[in-house]
């Protein structure tokens, strides 16, 4: 796995250096991507719904929190709507005594090992190919949707070029590929104003390091808290983005395409097939459900 992992590295590095991820990303429209996107992240978004049948108290402290710091300027200044529910979550969880870890945990510092790399000819051909494609063809094109969403304008093929060399030196350690995370990107493109979230960025990699050195800690509680805690807050966290990307997606010339087709792709590429979620909302979110274009 580790020399297969190098290897789809080098590959993604050279299809940064030619440019020819820049040429292919610039043929797909933003509505098309933007609807993809819109129903890989949906059902993070319905989490919010969904906490309450695993715990309602924790969901509904969340998500009144949420809702008061949203409604009252006072309260946003001082405390933004998403660190308010966090709190509030936070209170919850003691409260109610869910999730409180039982013992102390224990601490310990995780030891990261250098591999060696070994290179079959059978692993390459089964694993270099969908692993780049998973890259290059998945999440990356996300990412860049995600940024072009918020107004920014990434550097496609330098991005791809330092996924494909971070994923030569991650290898090392035993890590899958490196890629441009749709996710955390849209968590921290969903508030604040836009020339200073390079700070949320740099605070995100340097609590990536601190929980990767403590990694032994970070799991046991981790394992310990609530899931309605983590959904929740992930849903609250996308609210605003989920609103951005859908008004792209669904809105303009290819409103078909990228709301309902492309929507409906995405939620297959999550693995939620079964759950209409983001395919029923694509249809009744469209002004005009079997229009090819609007006026």
């Amino acid at each position: 796995m580790v020399g297969a992992s190098i290897a789809t590295g080098l590959l993604i590095a050279v299809l940064g250096i030619t440019g020819w991820v820049r040429r292919v990303t610039s043929l797909c429209p933003l509505p098309v991507v933007m609807g993809m996107v819109c129903g890989v992240f949906l059902p993070f978004g319905l989490k919010i719904i969904t906490g309450f049948e695993d715990d309602p108290w924790i969901s509904l402290a969340i998500v009144v929190a949420f809702i008061a710091s949203s409604a009252v300027p006072a309260i946003e200044r001082v405390l933004p709507p998403v660190l308010a529910a966090l709190a509030a979550g936070i209170v919850a969880v003691i409260i109610t005594g869910h999730g409180v870890p039982t013992a102390a945990a224990r601490f310990g510092l995780a030891h990261p090992n250098i591999l060696s790399p070994k290179f079959s000819l059978r692993a390459l051909l089964e694993l270099v190919l969908p692993l780049a494609i998973t890259v290059i063809g998945i999440h990356n094109p996300q990412g860049f949707a995600v940024l072009e969403a918020s107004n920014y304008r990434p550097p496609v093929n330098a991005l791809t070029l330092a996924c494909g060399v971070g994923s030569i030196v991650s290898a090392l350690v035993g890590s899958v590929p490196i890629c441009v995370a749709g996710p955390s990107n849209a968590f921290m493109c969903s508030s604040g104003r836009a020339e200073q979230r390079f700070v949320a960025g740099m605070v995100y990699g340097l609590l990536l390091l601190v929980f990767g050195i403590v990694a032994p800690v970070a799991v046991d509680l981790g394992s310990t808290l609530p899931i309605a805690l983590i959904g929740v807050l992930g849903g609250i966290a996308l609210l605003r983005a989920l609103q951005n990307w859908m008004a792209i997606a669904f809105g303009g010339d290819l409103s078909l395409c990228g709301g309902k087709l492309a929507c409906g792709a995405g939620e297959v590429a999550s693995g939620m097939a079964g759950k209409d979620s983001s395919i029923a909302t694509s249809f009744a979110a469209s002004p005009k459900p079997f229009a090819l274009r609007t006026p």
